[in-house]
């Protein structure tokens, strides 16, 4: 049975002319039928036997470019095809061998791309009506972001292959690469008509048009592949994600779904299923995913956990202090799964029992303040204020925890009667954060220690507008209004009363503290 390579497919109907032959037709068929049955050691002997007959003979170099880009010897390749177009400029078919290597190549060989392109120019001007050269021209150049000469390739090619798949799509992504979004999706109705559009083609084409965020063009690709035959599991993916970023969860979900029907035993796609269903804010579906993933792969440390961050969300904290500390067991150095349990004890009555935990992150992540703040949060939970304070002044030049590092801060000169530097640090908290309630709440109580009676109603009446059940807030007013014998006094107290105080005072500390979220390593 005959064996058909790439290379062969394209390129022995083209590499042989025997009119301008300095070997014999006869060996040179023979060279041929060796290569198209696979039988390379003989090409190769009998390619050797030619050359020393004929050592200037490009098409022989060409032939035996052939059976190293058979073997993968692909360097080898392009050197044999280089030669063979010097020593004969006309050969056609040894530019487009080249032209291929050179695409090949391009895995590991960051020019090479360009090294195809130029073969493919010269193959052009030497036949300009090679139209599925001008094709492969063009998708080469949109793949280098030479998006104006792709169009400009594709506006070359004859009528009929302007209407084929690839040319379509490629001009889709020409043009939403170039800003002109609309006419890219007015361009891609016309695929709906093409009975060649394939996997292949939307695999081209996805790069670019995914970075133009140009997602609906690849929804229509993909449903129309859909409805005439069952695409394959990575096209599926590539559907789901697409459906994502346009924001339409539940198609998304929906296609992550045939995922696992078609690939049950894997359980990347249930991964993905808990994360959308998480962004539905489906907390219940997500954990429902997440124990199937991990019935399916119980020693995979990620989906233990995900499923903590989604029992933490669901104020689960058994369930979750179980799943992160099998994490942990898995993957004892993971610098993010030690910060998600110490953010679960935390939350907790011991706080210190956190402290561990945010050490080791900070070991991990020396430079990234969020560590620092959160090991400053247990230790004030713990009532070690100078350690609390060392890490709090340590982050609090950065902007992502310069509000609640200030407010720590001045929850410290708080606990010390430092009423003049808490207030201090409450504005700045204030200033780097506005609409933090227990911030101007703080602010208030210090302002009315240092008797600006009129400020700290000010700040009091802006966290409550800010939260109106602040505990902290609240308790504050009270004390304003004891403080200045108001009549509220009696009504002030009864609200008090009514609210959950262990709720509030853990929302207080936790909104100050760390968002229990996975983040980028």
């Amino acid at each position: 049975m005959k064996r058909e390579c790439l290379l062969c497919i394209l390129s022995l109907c083209l590499c042989w002319f025997p009119a301008r032959a300095a070997s014999p037709e006869p060996i040179i068929l023979r060279i041929q039928a060796y290569i198209q049955d696979g039988n390379l050691d003989a090409a190769k002997q009998a390619i050797a036997a030619a050359l020393k007959n004929a050592p200037n003979d490009g098409g022989i170099y060409n032939l035996r470019g052939i059976v190293h880009a058979d073997r993968n010897e692909l360097k080898a390749a392009e050197a044999d095809f280089t030669r063979a177009i010097q020593l004969s400029p006309d050969l056609v078919g040894a530019y487009l061998n080249l032209g291929r290597t050179c695409e090949m190549l391009s895995a590991t060989d960051a020019d090479a791309i360009n090294r195809a392109i130029v073969q493919y120019r010269h193959l052009l001007k030497l036949q300009p009506a090679a139209s599925a050269v001008g094709l492969q021209l063009a998708k080469l150049l949109e793949q280098q972001k030479e998006y104006a000469a792709s169009l400009k390739e594709l506006d070359s090619l004859p009528a009929a292959d302007r209407k084929r798949a690839l040319a379509t799509s490629l001009r889709c992504a020409d043009l939403a690469s170039l800003g002109h979004g609309r006419e890219a999706e007015q361009t891609a109705e016309s695929l709906r008509k093409a009975q060649d559009l394939d996997e292949q083609v939307v695999d081209a084409v996805l790069p670019a048009l995914v970075k133009s965020k140009a997602d609906s063009i690849v929804i229509l690709m993909l449903d129309l592949i859909d409805q005439r035959e069952q695409l394959s599991y990575r096209s599926l993916r590539q559907l789901a994600a697409a459906y994502e970023r346009r924001g339409e969860l539940s198609e998304a979900r929906s296609t992550l779904e045939r995922m696992v029907s078609a690939d049950p035993a894997n359980p990347a796609p249930l991964m993905e299923l808990a994360r959308i269903a998480e962004k539905q804010n489906d907390l219940k579906g997500a954990l429902g995913y997440l124990a199937h993933a991990r019935d399916l792969n119980p020693n995979y440390a990620p989906v233990h956990f995900f499923f903590g961050i989604v029992c933490i969300e669901l104020n689960l904290p058994l369930e979750a202090k179980k799943s992160l500390q099998k994490a942990l067991d898995l993957d004892p150095e993971n610098a993010i799964y030690n910060y998600a349990r110490g953010s679960v004890e935390l939350q907790g009555r011991s706080a210190w029992q956190a402290i561990p935990y945010f050490k080791r992150f900070v070991a991990a992540k020396p430079d990234d303040p969020r560590g620092h703040f959160a090991l400053g949060a247990a230790e004030f939970a713990s009532h070690d204020y100078e350690a609390a304070a060392k890490e709090m002044n340590s982050v609090a030049n950065s902007k992502e925890t310069a509000a609640g590092a200030e407010y720590f801060l001045g929850r410290i000169a708080k606990a010390e009667s430092d009423w003049a530097n808490a207030s201090v640090h409450f504005q700045k908290s204030i200033d780097a954060d506005p609409n933090y309630a227990d911030s101007h709440a703080e602010l208030g109580l210090a302002r009315m220690h240092l008797n600006d009676l009129a400020g700290a109603r000010k700040e009091l009446n802006r966290a409550l507008a800010l939260n109106p059940n602040s505990y902290i807030a609240n308790g504050n007013l009270l004390a304003l209004l004891q403080r200045t014998k108001d009549p509220l006094v009696e009504s002030q107290e009864q609200k008090l009363r009514a609210l959950d105080v262990r709720r509030s005072e853990k929302q207080e500390l936790m909104l100050r503290t760390i968002k229990v979220r996975p983040f980028g390593n």
